[in-house]
């Protein structure tokens, strides 16, 4: 595939499916725990003693 917007149409037409709830959160609100994401995102840092 070249990874032109035809492509991408052909290569996806059929298996999406877009309604009224498609921009619907799955979120409740609930509070947001960043450490998860950021221990994955960034590298750990190595601490040295000085």
């Amino acid at each position: 595939m070249s990874g032109s917007a035809e492509s991408l149409i052909e290569m996806h037409s059929g298996r999406l499916r877009i309604d009224r709830r498609t921009l619907t959160p799955n979120w409740y609100g609930e509070r947001l725990d960043p450490d998860p994401m950021l221990e994955a995102l960034l590298p750990r840092r190595i601490r040295t003693a000085a």
